[in-house]
């Protein structure tokens, strides 16, 4: 079983949360992290260096500057980092492609930008999409902050951006929350209204259909103020 863990942990996680983040982490025993709003410097290097010691031998990051929100991936397995698909050279620290050598799964982490700017999200989406295309027939993984969710994982107006998730299930890419969970709502991330959204995302792609085992939220890191996003994790038979 192949354990898959991704979490927003919210402006690279202050040094008071770094402890937290990482015992949490490896609380949760999962194979394969993908951590957004990942800051490099001092607290980067010490969270990595505790994500070590939990037994991640394996990090590469989406090589944001200083203060920028990028992406980290955590293994317990080698992997191989495979050259970005991403086209433009806006946003391109919030994607990242790794490739899981031992299951010969290619996995992309993304933290879609919010839609203060539509152009710029919807630029952002086109590249999910194409991915999805791409690797519609392949062992493949989409997951992180989509900063989107269709209307029924939304309380209130949702996020830009729902016709581009569409997408994706039209092209057979498996919602792994929603596949496990039926008509259930659950939400990971509140906004100030105190609205719930479910925005944090695993797709699978359909060749992945039948070793999807499980896909889950952790809200106790929220709820503690960890973070403001829940942790979602997904299992699979592979």
């Amino acid at each position: 079983m192949l354990k898959i863990l991704t979490w927003n942990i919210n402006k690279g996680g202050s040094f008071q949360r770094i402890n937290s983040i990482a015992q949490q982490i490896n609380k949760h025993s999962a194979d394969i992290v993908l951590l957004s709003e990942y800051w490099c410097g001092d607290k980067g290097i010490e969270l990595q260096k505790q994500l070590r010691e939990y037994g991640y031998d394996y990090i590469v990051t989406s090589n944001g500057q200083p203060k920028q929100n990028h992406l980290l991936f955590a293994s317990r397995y080698p992997f191989d980092v495979i050259p970005s698909s991403y086209q433009k050279e806006k946003n391109k620290e919030r994607w990242l492609e790794i490739k899981l050598i031992q299951q010969d799964l290619h996995i992309l982490g993304i933290h879609i930008p919010t839609s203060q700017d539509k152009q710029e999200k919807q630029d952002f989406w086109i590249e999910v999409n194409n991915f999805a295309k791409k690797n519609v027939n392949n062992k493949a993984v989409i997951l992180g902050d989509y900063n989107t969710g269709l209307s029924e994982d939304a309380q209130g107006v949702p996020f830009y951006g729902m016709e581009f998730m569409r997408n994706l299930l039209d092209l057979g890419w498996i919602d792994t929350w929603r596949y496990t969970h039926g008509n259930f709502s659950g939400y990971s991330w509140y906004s100030t209204k105190r609205n719930g959204f479910r925005i944090d995302h695993v797709f699978a792609s359909p060749i992945l259909y039948e070793v999807i085992l499980e896909s889950y939220f952790s809200h106790q890191e929220r709820m503690s103020k960890i973070s403001d996003h829940s942790v979602l994790i997904v299992e699979l038979a592979i």
